[in-house]
This record gives C-alpha cells, structure tokens and sequence, in this order.
C-alpha cells in the first residue's frame, strides 16, 4: 500500500522460506531491500508471530535507541497465488554482516577473548531492549545472531520463536537440544535466563568451546571462565536480567584488560 517493489532474479531457500532481492524507490531514493516468502503455508504461524514480536520491539520502550539491533521490518502482508496465501514480509537489506555459525567456521579452534567480549556485549544490550519490553527470544542460535565485523554492529534477527513473558515456548530446534535449559525442553516456558544462558553457550562456542557441557579452552582467563560457567547455572540459578549481567561483564572486562579500545576483527576465510 505505500511502496512498489521491483524483484530481482533468482531466489534462495533457506529454512522455512524463500528469500527474493528487491529494490523500491522512496522519496526519490532507491533501496534494496529482502522479501521472505513462507515456502509451505503451514510456516505461516511463525513468519506471523515474528512480525507480531518486531512490531511490539519497533514500537516499544527505547525502541529508537535500539532498534538497529533487530531487523528493520519495512512490510507485511499476505502473497495469494490464487491458491493458496504465503505470509511476506520485506526488510532492510544488509551487506557485509554474517551469522556467528560463520564465524566458528572461520575461527574452528575460537576467536580472540576480546572479540568475543564487545559480540556478547552487545548481544546483552539486545536482549536487555527486548525483556524491557517483556519480549523473549527464545532460540539465541549462532545462526541468528549476526555481526558486521568492521563496525562491530550486531543484530539479532529470527524471532520467529520468540514469546511475551509466559507464553509458552511454540518451537525448540532438536539440531540444538543441548544449548537449552532443560527446565525449557520439560515444561516449554521460557524466562529472560533462557535467552541470557543460551548467549553464553554461544560465546563459549565462539571461544572453541563445548557450548552443552560448558567446557571452555583453558587459555581463556580464569575469570572469564568462570563468570561464564556462571551465565549457565540450571534453574532458579540462571541469571535474568541482561543489564545487570552486562555491567557485571564490563567490571570484569575492566579488572582483565583495562580500559575498554577498539579491538578490530575480520572474518578469516582462509583458515
């Protein structure tokens, strides 16, 4: 209803959905952008409930301050073929960014503590934007955290799972069983220390690690170690509250390397 989109040719698959390069002209400026098309109806649901969680995000508490931590939703609305009706939806176009399962590619035996260190902290302030506005993730995968290593810019895309605080939890990847809480895969009832536990998994994945036994190489700082271990703790025991987990990485960061500089990352493609 507000823009005309031109697609390009050709399409990728990826999970659930199709994925087309578009571009649109707004106020006389021309932007690329990326549709997503459900492949099955049946995927409907979950293309659905993520639209319903970003609109609640661009539209919360901060959301202007935070907002370029999640995908920029442009549109959305029903594709009828003439048989049946695909839900769509149309975002901002990024170049340049890539999926942490991408980055363990590219590191296979872990990157830099300290590059590790500025991804989850920005991974926390997401998740801290999105409890604040009673929003859990619910699958904090490394295939859904991405990072734009240059500028060190993090976005937490795919919240197709994603619930209010006491929903419950409409879908668990099985590939990922041992990065859940198992409170989450009994009783399917996800809390901020989900999200905040399996951030943490990452990290240790990131750092060659075992991210479902929490073993983490030993030339990693004791300290760090530890208050990792600790982001992990079974039950009652998990952190949930992502700010205050986030300050109490920044007092440790500080006591291990100072003050905070600029640490610059590529992605090695050449490992």
């Amino acid at each position: 209803k507000t823009r005309e989109y031109e697609i390009e040719d050709g399409f990728t698959e990826d999970g659930m959905f199709n994925f087309y390069s578009y571009r649109y002209v707004e106020k006389g400026q021309n932007h690329r952008a990326l549709l997503r098309i459900a492949r099955d109806p049946c995927s409907n649901e979950f293309s659905q409930n993520e639209i319903r969680i970003l609109n609640i995000l661009l539209n919360g508490r901060d959301a202007k301050k935070f907002s370029p931590y999640i995908p920029n939703l442009l549109d959305a609305f029903m594709y009828d073929d003439g048989r049946i009706s695909r839900q769509s939806a149309v975002f901002e176009k990024y170049d340049g960014w890539y999926p942490l399962d991408e980055v363990h590619e590219a590191y296979p035996h872990g990157i830099d503590p300290k590059d590790m260190a500025w991804i989850w902290r920005r991974l926390l302030v997401v998740l801290g934007f999105a409890h604040a506005n009673s929003v859990i993730h619910g699958a904090v995968l490394p295939g859904n955290i991405w990072i734009q290593p240059e500028q060190h810019g993090l976005m937490l895309k795919n919240w197709f799972f994603a619930v209010q605080a006491g929903e419950v939890i409409p879908k668990t990847d099985p590939s990922f069983a041992g990065w859940y809480p198992q409170e989450i895969l009994k009783y399917e009832i996800p809390t901020f220390g989900t999200d905040i536990s399996m951030s943490a998994r990452c990290m240790i994945h990131l750092l060659g690690g075992d991210a479902k036994t929490g073993s983490i190489p030993g030339s990693i700082p004791n300290a760090m170690r530890a208050f990792l271990r600790g982001s992990i703790l079974p039950g009652r025991r998990t952190p949930q509250d992502a700010w205050a987990v986030k300050q109490d990485f920044d007092e440790l960061l500080q006591r291990l390397w100072g003050e905070r500089k600029f640490h610059p990352f590529k992605m090695n493609f050449t490992h």
